[in-house]
């Protein structure tokens, strides 16, 4: 086995062969890959000298996939990713350097290409170096992000099982989990610096616009922001309504608040 990597990437999967996603995804680096299958199995497993962790479990939900991943890793950094990712070879360089010239820097948010999208659809991109705050972290994904774990072992910081794909409602972990990095004080960048391209799939939690896409919204809305998630609620309903088909303004207004009631009612607040 050789040298252990700086960086460790930690993948979230489905249904997958561990060691071909592992060179599929062209990893160069250590990794844990927690899939969600049929089974309960740990392989430890040397690749190109790095050393795998392949865990598949039968439970569901990416939030706890992604801290089953968590739970196994050891390495100075690491880089969270789907399995759709596939990386450029540099990137566990271009990783170190940048917390190395952000010694402060407890996350990095970096860039990906999305080579399978077309030209005029609006991607996410990062134009400088500067530090993000909780609205500009909410248009970035997991697998933007880079970690020290030495930062995320002090703050105690996981993911919610409430949110994402297998989970009760659609998406947002990401969002929550910056979230509460940055209310246990982390402090969080973004780089300009593209180390993967994502490919276009099937997406595991978005099948269009209804009633359950806004309710779930909603609850993201009134988790995220518990004074301001009224504002949060009229700003997206406003913009939702040019581009769902079917839903006015007050129709997304009214599920998006039905969520939030869910949301307090389940938590008191």
């Amino acid at each position: 086995m050789g040298n252990k990597s700086r960086v460790e990437v930690l993948v979230a999967a489905v249904q997958q062969d561990g060691e071909i996603l592992y060179k599929d995804m062209r990893l160069n680096t250590d990794a844990v890959i927690a899939i969600q299958g049929e089974n309960y199995k740990y392989e430890e497993k040397t690749i190109n000298g790095k050393q795998v962790k392949i865990i598949e479990t039968s439970d569901r939900g990416v939030g706890k996939n992604r801290n089953i991943s968590l739970l196994n890793a050891g390495s100075e950094f690491l880089l969270f990713s789907d399995e759709d990712i596939v990386y450029h070879d540099d990137y566990e360089k271009k990783i170190v350097e940048s917390f190395e010239r952000h010694p402060d820097a407890d996350i990095l948010l970096f860039c990906l290409n999305f080579p399978d999208r077309p030209k005029n659809e609006k991607k996410v991109d990062i134009k400088k170096e500067r530090r993000a705050f909780v609205f500009n972290t909410m248009r970035y994904g997991t697998p933007n992000c880079a970690i020290r774990r030495e930062s995320l072992l002090k703050a105690n910081l996981w993911f919610s099982l409430l949110y994402g794909g297998g989970a009760p409602y659609a998406s947002g972990e990401d969002s929550l989990f910056f979230r509460e990095a940055l209310k246990k004080k982390l402090k969080i960048y973004t780089v300009p610096c593209v180390i993967a391209d994502m490919k276009q799939k099937e997406s595991s939690w978005f099948h269009g616009y209804n009633d359950k896409y806004f309710r779930d919204k909603g609850v993201l809305a009134a988790n995220l922001f518990p004074v301001l998630y009224c504002f949060f609620i009229f700003v997206f309903s406003w913009k939702a309504a040019k581009k769902a088909e079917g839903y006015s303004f007050f129709g997304i207004w009214r599920l998006m608040n039905a969520g939030a009631r869910e949301y307090k009612g389940r938590t008191g607040r």
